[in-house]
């Protein structure tokens, strides 16, 4: 897969077209820890690798994701639990997951991230990772 077509992929994506409520895994009794929620935070499953020649091919990724995303408004309904609201939460791990997709995609690396991106693409939301990495997804 190249950046170009990761690109075109997530303009059409149904965002939480698949996804349960998020009190789903609120609640649940194992134990995970949240994917990154924002684009700068460092990658918790390759550790931080900021790559210059990946730049171009994240930032087209990035800004396609950005627009496509403006499809779920202000707040999603599934991500409302209570007073609290995980919308913007969502995406902002988005957003992280497609630009990290985006740098495999440009080393020729299918990756975690690839995983992690058509998970969204989906219409679901991995949201975390269990002690075995394995996903939390809604």
């Amino acid at each position: 897969m190249t950046p170009e077509y990761l690109a075109k992929q997530v303009e059409f994506i149904d965002w939480l077209s698949a996804a349960s409520p998020i009190e789903g895994v609120l609640g649940s009794t194992y134990g995970w820890e949240w994917l990154p929620t924002s684009r700068d935070q460092e990658d918790p499953l390759n550790g931080p690798k900021k790559l210059e020649e990946t730049k171009d091919a994240e930032m087209l990724v990035y800004k396609s994701a950005l627009r496509s995303l403006r499809k779920i408004g202000r707040s999603h309904p599934l991500l409302v639990y209570g007073p609290h609201d995980f919308t913007e939460s969502f995406r902002g791990g988005a957003l992280f997951a497609f630009k990290m997709a985006a740098r495999e995609a440009a080393l020729r690396q299918k990756g975690v991230w690839s995983e992690v991106a058509e998970l969204y693409s989906q219409g679901r939301w991995p949201c975390g990772f269990k002690e075995n990495r394995e996903f939390v997804v809604l």
